[in-house]
C-alpha cells in the first residue's frame, strides 16, 4: 500500500489531496504485520484535530519506550505546533490492532555558516515500545524516512546529524551515511564542514535534542560533555543498558571515549546519499521481497518527481 496526502480536499476547488504537493504524508505497509506512516513538516499543514491525535499517538509510543509514567520534556514531547513544523515524523503501527508502537522524529534544520545557510536533516528522537524492540523496527525509523527525503529532493546530498550515546545507533550511522565523523568503523578525518556544523547546531539547535547551556562541546572529537541537562534527563543511561552494535570495535569506542556516568553524546555529522539505499538493500533486507521494496521506491520516485509540476497545475491565480 502507498499513499501520499495530506488533508481530504483542496478548500475551494474540491481536488484530491494528492494534488496538494505541500502536505506531505506517506503510508507505506511492508509486511510483518507493521505499517509505517511518514508525515513531513505537520506543523504547517495539520488540522488541530489530526495534529492531536498525532501528539496523542507519540506521547503513548514515548511511554510504552520508557516504561515509566514520565516523558521527557523537550522537543517534539511538547506537543508545540512550531516544532511540529519543521519535523519530520516516522510512526509504526501494529497492523492488526492500529497500535502506535514506534516513533522517530527527525528534524529539518538551517544551520548558519558564515554568509550562507546550510540544511542539515537532524535524526533526532527514536522511541519503540518494549514488546517491540527486539523485532528489528529501529534501522526502518531511521532510514525510511531518510530514503523518502532522497526521492523527494531528486537524489540531491543532504548533510545530517546525529547526536547519541547508544553504541547501536553510533554505528548505524557510520554504516549507512557517508562521509561520517566520528566514525568508530573507519578512520575518517575531521573535514571543516563536519567541524563548523557541528559547532553551528550545538549553538543554535542544542534544544532540539535535551542538551542544556551549561554543557560543553567538544569540537575536535564532537563529543556534548554533560549532555542530559536540557529536559533530556531521563534519556541517560549506564553503558551497560545501551543496545550494543554487533561490531565490538562501534562499543569498544563508545565506551573509551564516552563518560555515561556524566552523560556523554557523540555529535555525528555525516552525508545522505544514494549510498543509504545501496546499503539498505544489502544489509536489511534478507529473505525479504525485494520487488515489493522496488515498487514502492519506484512510485515514490515518480511521485516526488512530479511534485514540481503538481505544485504549479494547482497553484491558485493572484
Amino acid at each position: 500500500m502507498f499513499e501520499m496526502n495530506g488533508n481530504n480536499h483542496i478548500k475551494n476547488n474540491h481536488l484530491p489531496s494528492f494534488f496538494h504537493p505541500e502536505r506531505i504524508f506517506f503510508n507505506l505497509y511492508l509486511g510483518g504485520g507493521l505499517q509505517y506512516k511518514v508525515w513531513v513538516r505537520p506543523g504547517t499543514w495539520m488540522n488541530e484535530e489530526r495534529m492531536n491525535r498525532l501528539l496523542k499517538d507519540i506521547h503513548e509510543i514515548a511511554l510504552a519506550g520508557k516504561g515509566e509514567k514520565d516523558i521527557p520534556d523537550y522537543g517534539v514531547l511538547k506537543g508545540e505546533r512550531k516544532d511540529l513544523e519543521n519535523r519530520v515524523i516516522t510512526i509504526c503501527y501494529e497492523k492488526k490492532t492500529g497500535r502506535p508502537v514506534g516513533l522517530s522524529a527527525q528534524v529539518l534544520m538551517d544551520v548558519p555558516l558564515g554568509l550562507t545557510v546550510v540544511s542539515v536533516l537532524h535524526l533526532g528522537l527514536v522511541y519503540v515500545a518494549k514488546d517491540f524492540q527486539k523485532k528489528s523496527i529501529v534501522g526502518l525509523l531511521y532510514l525510511l524516512p531518510c530514503m523518502l527525503l532522497m526521492f523527494r529532493t531528486g537524489f540531491r546530498p543532504l548533510w545530517v546529524s546525529n547526536v547519541s550515546q547508544v553504541p547501536s545507533i553510533v554505528g548505524m550511522v557510520a554504516e549507512y551515511f557517508e562521509n561520517t565523523y566520528p566514525n568508530p568503523i573507519q578512520e575518517t578525518k575531521q573535514t571543516i564542514m563536519h567541524k563548523s556544523l557541528a559547532e553551528g547546531i550545538i549553538k543554535h539547535y542544542r534544544s532540539a535534542f535535551g542538551t542544556g547551556e551549561d554543557a560543553i562541546f567538544d569540537t575536535g572529537k564532537q563529543i556534548i560533555y554533560n549532555s542530559y541537562t536540557g529536559g533530556s534527563d531521563n534519556l541517560k543511561k549506564s553503558f551497560e543498558e545501551c543496545p550494543k552494535h554487533r561490531n565490538e570495535k562501534v562499543n569498544a569506542f563508545c565506551k573509551e571515549n564516552l563518560d555515561y556516568t556524566r552523560g556523554d553524546d557523540f555529535l555525528q555529522v555525516a552525508v545522505l546519499s544514494g549510498k543509504i539505499i545501496n546499503n539498505f538493500f544489502a544489509k536489511r533486507l534478507h529473505g525479504t521481497p525485494r520487488l515489493e521494496w522496488y515498487a514502492y521506491l519506484m512510485m515514490i520516485g515518480i511521485v516526488t518527481t512530479a511534485l514540481p509540476a503538481l505544485k504549479w497545475l494547482t497553484r491558485k491565480p493572484k
